[in-house]
């Protein structure tokens, strides 16, 4: 078989629906092909827009937020996307590490965090886990007041020699703003997200929400058997000719 480049470009473009637009009543197939990646903010309705007829901000919007068949979550590479949320287990479940796994790669940069509170991995994103339940019945706008909100909860569960440490100033970004806390609960959003205990909720204004997927869609989303093969399938599916290396890479 002659494999091309100009043949693997059109095949492509035909798979992600950019070689003509389907209508309006696609936007599920056309959402779940590989999931929209919302980075900036707004990309995914850029990504309709060029994928469906008659697309409106409104459609999407209602589709997003009123009848929830979209949802928005952090996903692969640890970056926000939506995706259809009957397909949630696709677009979630598959990027948690399996017991014997190292912690996701997105995680790595928590190393300076955990050396310096002298605590595992495992046990602070138990903790935060725990604190994230805290969505379950709350909002909270803005990611740096999650951030906050849910670094505070943690505190008080912790003994108070660890307090003072998880109360320190950040050794990322701004430490005149941020403390350690701070810091690592925002490493280990994408794990919970994972889990389906995260998701954003309705963006006000320039700010972004955060709720638990439960409290967002009132249930919690279904085991679909072998969804991590089925996300392979959908990578091989957009990107072939491609590897089992380039999915993981």
């Amino acid at each position: 078989m002659n494999v091309n480049a100009e043949k693997i470009r059109n095949y492509r473009l035909q798979v992600h629906h950019l070689d003509r637009k389907i209508s309006m009543d696609g936007i599920l197939t056309a959402a779940g092909v590989c999931g929209l990646q919302n980075t900036p903010p707004g990309a995914w309705e850029t990504s309709l827009f060029n994928r469906l007829n008659g697309c409106t901000l409104q459609a999407l919007k209602d589709a997003l937020y009123n009848k929830k068949t979209l949802i928005q979550a952090w996903s692969y590479r640890g970056v926000p996307v939506v995706f259809p949320t009957e397909q949630s287990d696709i677009f979630l479940t598959p990027l948690i590490a399996q017991e014997g796994e190292r912690p996701w790669i997105y995680t790595l940069g928590i190393t300076g965090a955990l050396d310096f509170m002298q605590m595992a991995f495992d046990d602070l994103l138990a903790m935060v886990k725990e604190a994230v339940l805290y969505l379950d019945r709350h909002t909270v706008q803005s990611k740096e007041a999650l951030d906050k909100t849910l670094a505070g909860i943690v505190c008080e569960r912790l003994p108070e020699e660890k307090q003072k440490l998880w109360c320190a100033p950040s050794m990322y970004g701004k430490p005149e703003k941020h403390i350690v806390g701070e810091a690592v609960v925002s490493f280990l959003l994408r794990p919970c997200s994972f889990s389906s205990l995260v998701v954003f909720g309705e963006r006000q204004g320039v700010s972004p929400t955060f709720t638990s997927y439960k409290n967002w869609v009132g249930y919690t989303p279904s085991r679909i058997p072998d969804a991590d093969k089925e996300l392979l399938r959908k990578f091989l599916h957009c990107y072939s000719p491609s590897t089992v290396d380039c999915f993981m890479n």
